[in-house]
């Protein structure tokens, strides 16, 4: 997974949560994008584990863990974001990197690394991924419903909205190499024992 995350910018590795994990990813990221206005300022919902110790567990799991530590050796936690695209809202993503809305990373110098679990099958119609390779060319990612996409954060990448039937959504668990100290996310490194800390115990 590494070896083609660092050539790429990017990996999709597929299969890696099941029916009741992703049930529990709707259940709460569904219902927290409906409610967006207790929980953010825009659609999408940051550090969602503050209202869901859930998704709190998914965002810490040892899956996330193993992945986060792969790419980036000693990683820190950061960001655990809800998106979900609901049905005709016009919600999408015009070409970006994520690093460039963090105030203290716009230029890149910090490894982060968004893994997007997709929590339903995406597709063309309600919203695909489109990602710009270190190839240069532009690549469509459908990832299945459990598939993961791993895409650096410096990795310019974008999506259309939603012109499905069917909500769209999925989980990003974003984590860095080292503490990003940002007010409002998460800065703690990833031990494994989470639960001891303040923001988490709080809404345990």
């Amino acid at each position: 997974m590494k070896y083609d995350y660092d050539q790429q910018g990017w990996v999709l590795i597929p299969n890696v949560f099941g029916k009741k994990d992703l049930d529990t990813m709707f259940e709460w990221g569904y219902n927290m994008r409906l409610e967006w206005q207790k929980h953010s300022h825009w659609h999408g919902i940051s550090c969602a584990g503050r209202w869901s110790e859930p998704l709190t567990e998914i965002y810490t799991s040892d899956t996330m863990r193993r992945l986060a530590t792969e790419v980036l050796g000693t990683p820190h936690l950061f960001n655990d974001q809800v998106v979900y695209k609901l049905p005709m809202d016009g919600m999408s993503f015009a070409p970006h990197y994520d690093n460039q809305y963090s105030i203290k990373n716009k230029g890149n110098g910090i490894h982060t690394v968004n893994f997007s679990i997709a929590i339903e099958d995406i597709t063309r119609e309600n919203g695909a991924f489109y990602i710009y390779g270190k190839d240069e060319e532009w690549h469509t990612v459908l990832p299945k419903a459990g598939d993961i996409i791993a895409i650096n954060g410096s990795t310019i990448h974008k999506s259309y909205d939603n012109r499905s039937d069917h909500a769209r959504g999925i989980y990003a668990c974003v984590y860095t190499e080292v503490p990003m100290c940002m007010e409002g996310f998460y800065s703690e490194p990833f031990t494994g024992q989470q639960k001891n800390i303040k923001i988490f115990k709080e809404n345990a």
